[in-house]
């Protein structure tokens, strides 16, 4: 059972989820929190109907919310359970149940998290430094 303390911490895991990337930045996702669960809904009414007519792009965004989730949980030492579009729920959503494991995940992804940034300047067509690129 999550604990009181993990509980409150769920939204600073949803705080991290929400800066994930997304088509044009749309952030087309809706949370909610039920206890140990939180339920990630997608925002049909930020959909991209041109650009995305099928919605591809609005589930990817969905995947990178959840990712960011699952990243800062395991830096606070949740497990998450993931349900994908569970038939028992009544609206479509990604649900998740939280469970305290004890262990920390990987810092290095839980660090980039607040310093992802976009670009849409041209690319300068500089080489990339061989000490930055990780082999």
């Amino acid at each position: 059972m999550v604990t009181k303390h993990k509980i409150m911490n769920i939204n600073q895991l949803i705080s991290h989820a929400t800066l994930a990337p997304s088509g044009h930045n749309t952030q087309p996702w809706k949370f909610s929190v039920d206890g140990n669960i939180v339920r990630i809904y997608p925002d049909f009414q930020r959909s991209l109907p041109v650009v995305d007519p099928d919605n591809h792009a609005l589930y990817i965004s969905l995947g990178c919310a959840l990712e960011n989730l699952m990243i800062s949980a395991n830096h606070n030492s949740l497990d998450g359970t993931v349900d994908y579009f569970p038939g028992d729920e009544e609206s479509e959503c990604i649900r998740v149940s939280f469970s305290v494991n004890g262990d920390r995940g990987d810092e290095d992804l839980f660090d980039a998290i607040p310093v992802r940034q976009s670009n849409r300047s041209l690319y300068d067509q500089k080489a990339i430094p061989a000490d930055v690129i990780y082999q």
